[in-house]
């Protein structure tokens, strides 16, 4: 809060003038140079038109004519003070416009004038005023350094809450740790996190993201210790609490896994695979890495996690359902023995490998920003040879095709395996229509202004020049033409027009 009475200050001015007409008023005369010629100004002049500048908040004359009257009575206490308070009243009003720069020197002359309250306590205001607008424009440190500044100079500011400031600083190294989460700079991320810790001990979000970049690492005896912490802090929300189950579920098999790293892969395996399977999937992930990779122009910094268990440790530690083949969460999950994605089709392990490392790509791509329905087609396309629409083209002859809008929901609910697969199929032709009919390039414009947190409707409309309605029509048209043969479409459209 910023302290300034003006009602106290026009006292202090009308104590001054006083003492100046009854005591000194012939002393203190010197020319006056927006004076008529001819004349001089007294120290009182000066104060009558100090008090008018001030009434209309004109400080910076005021303060002009202030130091004219210091030099007139330089050992005056009474008009240093009124000096002091008048420099307060302009800081104030500097730092309420965002000034906090000018504010600071302003005020730090009036704190030498005259260091007591409230110009200590508008001198610590600023501070933090200017503090704030550091974290605002990312300045970390030099926000960070005014809060240390306040808290070692007891002598300037008295007794503060030291457990505040703590807080304060905690916080500003997690907003600065999160800043390089954004950029991918998960090292330095991970040491503003620690500096938050050595502040504040037991503070919640910085023990969430540590743990959360031991999770990503695999790191998972790391990840517990962090995530223990939080949870004893009684603090944590429901996300934590998924993720924290799932640390949990997986820390339990964690003691049965073998490593196998690489400079890409860090390989967590259970220790019953044999060798040459580990070759062939080493292999294919590597192939995946090209591959994708040479689509996206992307090939991730930091190392990808592969976990390898059998399938009923897959199933414990994912808690995903019982068809999946795969699982992405910033780690690659893949049931070794498990070959069967869906039950009616039967999918190699290389096509489960390239799946989930797309899933990979296209988060960091679009910086989790992506939707399921695009995410997963991308995914399927991208796995696939020759992508299969049968139960695509029985949905387009029944006019039983899903409308975008549901696409995730269809494919987040389990219990219907075939709308599962009707799901998974429609969201690979809309991708396959994006890359034959507008090219590969603008799909990564689209993952790109998608990471930007836009509307379909503006995404679509960016980069296509249509509305995402309008998408989804030219994707009918165009799906009927290629999937469904000439028959198929005259019947179609004779199913179309008895409707009518």
């Amino acid at each position: 809060m910023l302290y300034f009475m003006k009602r106290c200050l026009s006292g202090i001015l009308y104590a001054i003038m006083m003492i100046s007409m009854t005591a000194h008023a012939e002393t203190y005369r010197m020319p006056d140079e927006n004076a008529e010629q001819g004349t001089v100004a007294t120290i009182n002049d000066y104060l009558r038109s100090i008090q008018s500048y001030i009434d209309s908040n004109n400080y910076p004359a005021a303060i002009e004519l202030f130091r004219k009257c210091e030099m007139l009575d330089p050992d005056n206490d009474a008009l240093h003070q009124s000096f002091a308070s008048v420099l307060n009243a302009y800081a104030v009003q500097l730092a309420s416009q965002g000034k906090y720069d000018t504010a600071l020197s302003v005020i730090e002359e009036a704190y030498t004038i005259t260091p007591v309250s409230p110009i200590t306590d508008n001198y610590r205001a600023i501070l933090r005023g200017k503090a704030q607008q550091l974290y605002q424009s990312k300045e970390w440190l030099q926000a960070i350094n005014i809060h240390k500044f306040i808290m070692s100079r007891p002598d300037i500011f008295g007794t503060v809450d030291v457990w505040a400031y703590l807080n304060d600083i905690a916080d500003l190294y997690v907003l600065w740790g999160i800043e390089y989460l954004s950029i991918n700079d998960i090292s330095s991320a991970e040491e503003k996190f620690q500096f938050a810790l050595m502040k504040i001990p037991h503070h919640t979000k910085a023990l969430f993201y540590l743990g959360n970049i031991a999770f990503n690492k695999h790191q998972l005896p790391k990840a517990k210790i962090y995530w223990d912490e939080l949870a004893k802090t009684g603090e944590s929300d429901e996300l934590f609490q998924q993720l924290y189950d799932r640390l949990n579920r997986e820390y339990a098999i964690y003691d049965s896994l073998d490593a196998k790293n690489s400079d890409i892969f860090a390989i967590h395996h259970d220790n019953t695979i044999p060798e040459k399977r580990l070759r062939e999937i080493t292999s294919y992930l590597k192939k995946a890495y090209d591959t994708i990779g040479a689509k996206f122009s992307y090939y991730p910094e930091s190392t990808v996690v592969i976990i390898l268990t059998e399938p009923d440790s897959f199933f414990i530690s994912t808690d995903v359902p019982h068809f999946a083949g795969g699982l992405y969460d910033g780690k690659i999950h893949i049931p070794v023995d498990n070959k069967n994605l869906l039950p009616g089709g039967a999918e190699s392990l290389e096509h489960v490998i390239f799946h989930e490392y797309t899933h990979l790509v296209v988060h960091r791509i679009s910086e989790h920003n992506v939707p399921l329905w695009l995410n997963e087609g991308i995914a399927e396309y991208f796995s696939r040879e020759k992508p299969e629409y049968a139960y695509l083209k029985k949905a387009l002859l029944k006019n039983s095709y899903f409308p975008f809008h549901a696409l995730n929901n269809a494919i987040r609910n389990p219990s219907n395996i075939e709308k599962i697969l009707l799901a998974y199929e429609e969201s690979c032709f809309i991708v396959a229509f994006i890359i034959d009919k507008y090219g590969l390039d603008k799909l990564h414009r689209i993952l790109a202004l998608f990471g930007e947190q836009l509307s379909n409707d503006e995404v679509f409309k960016s980069v296509l020049s249509m509305s995402f309605a309008e998408f989804e029509d030219a994707w009918k048209d165009y799906a009927v033409k290629t999937l469904l043969t000439s028959s198929e479409q005259k019947l179609l459209r004779y199913q179309s027009s008895s409707r009518r």
